[in-house]
């Protein structure tokens, strides 16, 4: 478990993708998106929209968990940094 003052959510990248599919994560009006390759795996997906959410000025990324969750957490910590809307699609 993570402990952190900052807020955090979690998305899992789950399913099976094919070449052509696009995952989306939006926070708050700013979209970042991955088309998917012939041979990704749901781990590749998830690796390639950590690394454009890491661009994100309220939001960093990471890899959590042995499945394949991304873990979003506040650049802001306490209660300035609750309440950034997000969704997947």
């Amino acid at each position: 478990m993570l402990d952190s003052s900052n807020a955090t959510a979690t998305i899992q990248i789950a399913g099976t993708a094919k070449a052509g599919d696009v995952a989306k994560v939006i926070i708050e009006d700013r979209e970042y998106s991955y088309t998917v390759q012939t041979d990704d795996t749901t781990a590749i997906i998830r690796d390639k929209l950590i690394e454009q959410i890491n661009n994100d000025p309220k939001v960093e990324a990471f890899a959590a968990g042995v499945y394949t969750w991304i873990r979003l957490r506040a650049r802001i910590p306490g209660v300035e940094g609750n309440g950034i809307r997000f969704s997947v699609k």
